[in-house]
């Protein structure tokens, strides 16, 4: 019975409730920009993070507009993948990443690590090709 039970919840209540944060929070607006910043947590492991961070290593942030920003922020807690770090110094966006998260989605951050590296080495066999032509 607590398997079937364990199989609901996880199965069930947080399908539905992911499809209840992506209605209530418009997700759907800014998910490019929600799933490059989680990409990024992932893939270097990040602890914590200041809007800085963000917008040095996460393209997309950069090029996003502050209410964007602050929308996909707010998704990226509402869904409980981070949260705000109150003791950032005055006026400074922090933010603490759950631990859970890079528990949870262990494979999928192996899986992005993989593909960024396969990423430079193409960029790096495109810039060895393109120097050996001149």
């Amino acid at each position: 019975m607590a398997s079937r039970v364990a199989r609901f919840l996880t199965y069930y209540i947080r399908g539905h409730s992911v499809a209840f944060y992506i209605e209530a929070l418009g997700v759907s607006q800014y998910d490019d920009l929600v799933k490059d910043v989680g990409a990024w947590i992932l893939a270097h492991r990040v602890a914590e993070f200041t809007e800085g961070d963000l917008v040095r290593n996460v393209r997309s942030y950069r090029s996003a507009d502050a209410i964007k920003r602050e929308e996909a922020m707010k998704s990226l807690c509402g869904f409980d993948w981070c949260e705000p770090d109150d003791a950032a110094r005055k006026g400074a966006q922090k933010w603490k990443t759950r631990p859970e998260v890079h528990q949870v989605y262990a494979a999928k951050a192996e899986a992005e690590r993989m593909r960024r590296h396969e990423i430079k080495g193409l960029i790096a066999e495109v810039v060895n090709d393109r120097l050996r032509e001149t």
